[in-house]
């Protein structure tokens, strides 16, 4: 009974941890290599992956171009400097070169 008892209490820990690093305006250690300003968490009690936003001012990047810039509201805006440095920026992320579509 008690074996029980303490796994259950150490899955919820496990549960509670997972889902305080996961909230919107902020970016949790696991996501510093992700690009945007969104992510995927999965939502132990559900089953199912829940969708997150970085705050406004949080500093976003695209790998491709090395593309720099600001989360607002949900999306990252390219520092000035970047869009003349970088003028292709209509990637829609679907892997394939959208210059010849």
């Amino acid at each position: 009974f008690t074996g029980i008892t303490l796994l259950l209490v150490s899955l919820a820990f496990l549960g509670s941890a997972a889902d305080e690093e996961c909230k919107n305006g902020t970016r949790p250690d696991s996501q510093k290599d992700g690009e945007g300003c969104d992510y995927y968490c999965m939502n132990n009690s559900t089953n199912n992956w829940d969708h997150f936003f970085y705050g406004d001012g949080e500093k976003c990047f695209y790998k491709e171009g090395n593309l720099k810039g600001t989360c607002k509201e949900g999306s990252c805006v390219l520092d000035e400097d970047q869009a003349k440095d970088n003028p292709n920026t209509t990637d829609d992320g679907d892997g394939e070169d959208d210059k010849n579509e």
